[in-house]
C-alpha cells in the first residue's frame, strides 16, 4: 500500500493515530508557515515559538477540521491568530513600560529609542524633530525647557513639534491604509484612525479649511472605499455659497446607497436639488419622514431637529422652522448651527431686529467658523439693505472677505464700498480680483467695461 501523499490523506492518517503522518504534514508546510510567522513577529525566535505553538494547537484540534483538504489554509489561520495575540500582548507590555530613551550626550542630535514599537515610527522623523518630540511628549519637558536643552527658541521648538506631529500622523495613516501592515497593527487601529480622520475633517470644514477636510475624508475612503460617513462628509464639504458640485453630488449619491436611512445624506441631497423643484420636493419629503421617525424615538435629537429646520426653510414654512429652531437652541444654547437656523427663520419673516442679535451671538461664540461667516454675511446684508447703514455694512463685509478670501465676497465688498462712497478702495480691491467674473454692478462701481 502506498504511503498517503495528499494533505487530506495525511490528516485522516493522523486522526487514525499515526504520528508519522502529522510529522509529514509539519515537514511539508513548516517552511511556508515559518515565513508567514516571520512576517508577523519579525524576530526569528518569536516566529519559531509561534509556529511551534500553532502546530501543537493544530494537532490537539485536528478533529475539528471538517474538510481535511483545507489543512493548509486552516493551519495558516491558526498561526495568524497566535501571532496576532502575541503581538497584542507585546504591545500591552510595551504600553506599560512607555518608552525607554537614552542620550549619548548633553545635547544629543540622535536620541536612542529602546522600545521597538516606537523606534520604527520615530526613526522616520528628522533627528531634530524626533529629539523635540521625545523631550516634550515622552519626557514631559515644557516648550521652554526643551528650547534651553536644544539651544533654539521656543517658537523653533513649536515648529519642530508641529512638523513631527504632521509627519507621524501621515505615517500612521499610511500604515492603516497599507494592507501589508494591517495585521501588524493593534486591534482596532484602523478603525481608530478612521474616527480620528473624520473628526479632524469635520473640524477643518467647520473652520473652512475645505482642502484639508477633503484630504482627510479621501484618506478614510482609501482605507474603507464604501465608508458611509466618509462619503457623506466628503460630499458635503463644499462652498456654502456655491453649493455642491457634480462630483460632490455623485459622492452624496454613493453615500445614499451605502446609508439609505441617513438623515445627514438626505439633508445634503436636498441642497443639491435647490434649483430643481421636481427633484427637491421628493427629497424634502424623504428627509422630513426620516426626521419624524428619529424624533418619535428621540425628541431632542439635534441632528434631526436641525435637518427638519432646514427642510422647513426649503418649503418656505418659516414659522415652523422658527419653532423647531427654538427647541434646538433650548437644548443647545451655544450651538452655532442651531442659533443660525433660528436667526435665519426670523430674518425670512423680515423680523430683522430680532434676527440681528442672534447673528451677533453666533459670531461672538467663535469668529472663525463657517457659521460665523454666515452670520457676518447676514448682518452685513441687514445693515446694508434693511437699515441703509453702509459704513457698518462695509466693516462686516471686510471681515467676511478677510475670513474667507473668496472672490465672490470681494464682489460684495466692492459694491458695499461703492455705496459707501469709498470708490478708491473699491478700485484697489478690484485690481486684486479682476480675473474673477463679477456681477455687472461691480464693473459699474469701478468704471470698468465688463468682458
Amino acid at each position: 500500500m502506498e504511503s498517503p501523499s495528499t494533505d487530506a490523506q495525511l490528516v485522516a492518517a493522523t486522526l487514525s493515530g499515526s504520528l508519522a503522518a502529522f510529522e509529514a504534514l509539519v515537514l511539508r508546510h513548516q517552511d511556508r508557515l515559518y515565513l508567514q510567522a516571520l512576517r508577523y513577529m519579525r524576530a526569528k525566535e518569536e516566529a519559531q515559538d509561534a509556529l511551534q505553538d500553532a502546530f501543537l494547537k493544530a494537532f490537539n484540534q485536528l478533529e475539528n477540521l471538517k474538510e481535511h483538504s483545507r489543512f493548509p489554509s486552516w493551519m495558516s489561520q491558526i498561526l495568524r491568530n497566535i501571532c496576532l495575540n502575541r503581538l497584542r500582548d507585546n504591545r500591552r507590555r510595551q504600553a506599560m513600560s512607555v518608552v525607554e530613551v537614552t542620550y549619548p550626550g548633553e545635547h544629543p542630535e540622535q536620541p536612542v529609542i529602546r522600545n521597538a514599537a516606537f523606534k520604527e515610527l520615530l526613526s522616520r522623523l528628522p533627528a531634530k524633530s524626533a529629539q523635540a518630540f521625545i523631550l516634550h511628549y515622552l519626557e514631559g519637558y515644557s516648550i521652554q525647557d526643551v528650547a534651553l536643552q536644544v539651544r533654539i527658541t521656543p517658537s523653533g521648538v513649536k515648529q519642530r513639534l508641529y512638523r513631527a506631529r504632521r509627519q507621524l500622523q501621515e505615517e500612521v495613516t499610511l500604515m492603516a491604509k497599507d494592507d501589508r501592515n494591517k495585521h501588524d497593527l493593534p486591534e482596532g487601529f484602523a478603525a481608530q484612525t478612521i474616527v480620528r480622520l473624520l473628526q479632524q475633517g469635520k473640524r477643518d470644514r467647520l473652520y473652512m479649511r475645505m482642502d484639508d477636510a477633503r484630504s482627510r475624508f479621501r484618506e478614510v475612503l482609501e482605507m474603507s472605499p464604501d465608508h458611509p460617513e466618509a462619503l457623506m462628509e466628503l460630499g458635503r464639504t463644499y462652498d456654502p455659497i456655491k453649493g455642491p458640485s457634480e462630483e460632490e453630488t455623485a459622492t452624496l449619491q454613493r453615500a445614499a446607497k451605502a446609508a439609505p436611512d441617513s438623515i445627514e445624506v438626505a439633508l445634503e441631497l436636498t441642497a443639491r436639488w435647490a434649483s430643481d423643484q421636481e427633484k427637491q420636493a421628493p427629497a424634502i419629503e424623504k428627509c422630513l419622514a426620516l426626521c419624524s421617525l428619529r424624533l418619535a424615538k428621540a425628541p431632542d435629537d439635534l441632528v434631526a431637529l436641525t435637518a427638519q429646520a432646514q427642510m422647513f426653510l426649503w418649503k418656505g414654512d418659516f414659522e415652523a422652522m422658527e419653532e423647531v429652531a427654538r427647541h434646538a437652541v433650548t437644548l443647545a444654547p451655544k450651538n452655532q448651527q442651531c442659533l443660525n437656523y433660528l436667526a435665519l427663520s426670523l430674518a425670512r419673516q423680515t423680523r430683522w431686529d430680532e434676527a440681528y442679535p442672534v447673528y451677533e451671538t453666533v459670531y461672538e461664540l467663535d469668529r472663525k467658523t463657517v457659521w460665523a461667516y454666515v452670520a457676518l454675511r447676514q448682518m452685513g446684508s441687514c445693515l446694508a439693505f434693511h437699515r441703509g447703514d453702509w459704513d457698518r455694512a462695509v466693516g462686516m463685509q471686510e471681515k467676511v472677505w478677510n475670513l474667507t478670501g473668496r472672490p465672490n465676497e470681494a464682489s460684495n465688498l466692492i459694491y458695499f464700498y461703492g455705496q459707501a462712497g469709498l470708490v478708491e478702495k473699491a478700485k484697489a480691491l478690484f485690481e486684486k480680483v479682476k480675473d474673477h467674473r463679477h456681477p455687472a454692478r461691480v464693473y459699474e462701481i469701478v468704471g470698468e467695461v465688463k468682458n
